[in-house]
């Protein structure tokens, strides 16, 4: 029987950047370890050790352009929200 295999994204995963999504990541992806599935978590690199515990961590390198994630490459809007409160802002 071939082992099932999940490849799962994510920005954070403790001790880097522990927010309530980090959490969740790293919860989801150990009790899924736990049930004999192959996890691969993809995270941005970092240069500091993750300690996996059964998760295969895949740091995935990135454009300096994009170093640090912020609201103008989070936000898909970013450019539009912008534009249009330029708009709506009234005349002095």
């Amino acid at each position: 029987m071939l082992a099932v295999r999940i490849a799962m994204l994510g920005w954070e995963f403790p001790p880097f950047m522990s927010g309530g999504l980090g959490v969740h990541c790293e919860k989801l992806s150990h009790a899924l370890a736990e049930q004999g599935l192959e996890i691969d978590f993809y995270l941005p690199k970092n240069g500091c050790r993750i300690p996996s515990n059964g998760v295969n961590i895949v740091p995935v390198y990135y454009s300096q352009q994009h170093e640090r994630m912020d609201e103008r490459n989070a936000d898909p809007y970013y450019r539009l929200k912008n534009e249009m409160s330029l708009v709506s802002r009234p005349k002095e």
